[in-house]
Order: C-alpha cells, then sequence, then structure tokens
C-alpha cells in the first residue's frame, strides 16, 4: 500500500505533523538530536512477524555497512508558532548494507545494495523524525530487514519492526540468534497482502 500515496510500504497515511520531542538519540549518524515523533496509520499489524513479512517484499539478514547521507522528499507547508509558513521534507536516511541470507525473496549477496529507511535528521537539523516505536539501523549491526521494492527498484524500509536489530557479534551469532529463527519462521507462515507488488534491481539473477 501507499505511504501518503507516494511510497509503497506498511503505511494507509502518514501525517507531517510533528508531535512533541522525547529524549532519545540518533545514534546512527552520531546525533544527540531529540525524536520528533511523525504520525502514521498502518494496515497491517506491524507486532505481528507473519503480517510484516508477508506485507513485505524481501525479509532478509543484513549488515550496515556505512550511512549513506539523508535524501528530502515530498516537500510540505507546514504553520511556525508565530503563524508563518516554511517547507520541509519528509527525511529519508540511506545506507550501505551487505545481505547474510535472505529469507524471502532473492537479493544479492555479494556486494553491498543501497536501501533506504524512512525518516532520519530533519531538513533543520533540529530533531530526529521517526514514527513510534521505530528506529534508524546503526552502522556495524546486523539487522532483519523487511523491505518494499519501489517502482523504480530501489528499496524501502518504513515503520515499526522494519529493522529488527540482532546481537552484536559476528555475523554466524547473528544467523543462529532468535530473532531470525523467529522471522524464518513467519515467512513460512506468513500473512500475504494484496497489493501491487515491484522487483528491487538488487534483485539477484536467475
Amino acid at each position: 500500500m501507499q505511504n501518503s500515496g507516494l511510497t509503497i510500504g506498511a503505511l494507509a497515511a502518514a501525517s507531517l505533523l510533528l508531535a512533541s520531542c522525547s529524549s532519545a538519540s540518533d545514534e546512527t549518524q552520531g546525533s544527540s538530536l531529540p525524536i520528533s515523533i511523525a504520525s502514521g496509520s498502518f494496515i497491517i499489524d506491524v507486532d505481528n512477524p507473519r503480517a510484516v513479512v508477508g506485507d513485505a517484499d524481501y525479509v532478509f539478514v543484513g549488515q550496515v555497512d556505512s550511512f549513506a547521507g539523508t535524501d528530502y522528499k515530498f516537500p510540505t507547508t507546514i504553520e511556525n508558532a508565530d503563524g508563518s509558513e516554511k517547507e520541509i521534507g519528509t527525511p529519508y536516511s540511506n545506507f550501505k548494507v551487505t545481505v547474510l541470507e535472505n529469507l524471502k525473496g532473492e537479493l544479492v549477496t555479494t556486494e553491498p545494495i543501497d536501501l533506504q529507511k524512512w525518516g532520519g535528521i530533519s531538513e533543520d537539523k533540529k530533531s530526529v523524525v521517526l514514527y513510534e516505536d521505530d528506529s534508524l539501523p546503526k552502522k556495524g549491526r546486523s539487522y532483519v530487514f523487511a523491505a518494499y521494492a519501489q517502482p523504480d527498484g530501489t528499496l524501502l524500509v518504513s515503520g515499526p519492526n522494519s529493522n529488527i536489530a540482532l546481537a552484536e557479534g559476528d555475523s554466524a551469532s547473528a544467523m543462529s540468534s532468535e530473532a531470525v529463527q523467529q522471522y524464518v519462521d513467519a515467512v513460512a507462515h506468513q500473512v500475504t497482502s494484496e497489493r501491487e507488488r515491484f522487483v528491487s534491481t538488487f534483485e539477484a539473477d536467475g
């Protein structure tokens, strides 16, 4: 389904109106900025792994190699406290990720892939924008990612439980973790969503 009619993800709608900031920090990008919580509604139960993997196009274990900057998309006009208006874009954080194991779909494992995450440092650099109960991937950590192929072939992760952090350690220990086994089981018993789907440019040949 579409996120504000603009990007494919597990969201039915999203608002750029932000709730008050919390005291959390964005460790991935080396920032101590406060978190601004964006409101959003979801078409699936994001706390049900079977629904999450069924809605996603690709589910994989990946290690974050690097943070590759933030894009600002879909500008929206908001009103300041003094009544003035300004235009802001929605942050999308870019990462280079090495796929360690494909759980659903077949992405390349021989070279890092580009992965984009909804959220990140706001355009005015005053906060980090995230959905409630969501987090940004951190460099050097491994995650179970539930990703959506976009119409242009790029990959997006968006919303709570779209990247599940695994315990720190080597790739072998990550693969044997309880979290990975939970998602292996979830893929085997996934609840598939009916929606238009696309193919990633990072899909393995053959």
